[in-house]
């Protein structure tokens, strides 16, 4: 089962509309935990910057005593910034191109796939 949070707000919002991100994250967390439960191996896309997001849901496949891998794309600051002016002004994120440190303070111990991020992107699934 693969889970996409992108998917999620368009199937909510309509496409790029960030407002329904908290429906969005609800249905996610829903699915997640139904597929979790039956022992479905589940594939979460879901851009998780934020500590805390990403322990609650390491925490959610440890409650469920599934394994977990994290993949994490790296792309450098200039690619980043460029790609976010690229997007609608409803799309931009404030942040794009951030640092990311390797494991902060309080991180949950996953084990992490790093992979360098492409141009291309294969477009997320709809939910059904």
């Amino acid at each position: 089962m693969i889970i996409c949070l992108d998917a999620l707000r368009r199937e909510i919002g309509g496409e790029g509309n960030q407002a329904v991100t908290a429906p969005a994250v609800a249905r996610q967390n829903a699915l997640l935990d139904k597929h979790l439960s039956t022992g479905d191996k589940v594939f979460l896309d879901s851009t998780n910057v934020e500590v805390r997001v990403r322990a609650d849901l390491v925490e959610r496949a440890r409650r469920h005593r599934r394994p977990i891998v994290a993949v994490r794309f790296m792309a450098d600051p200039d690619t980043c910034h460029a790609r976010n002016r690229r997007r609608p002004a409803t799309q931009q994120q404030p942040h794009a191109g951030a640092a990311v440190h390797p494991r902060p303070h309080g991180e949950p111990r996953v084990r992490c796939l790093s992979r360098r991020r492409t141009d291309r992107r294969p477009r997320c699934q709809d939910h059904r």
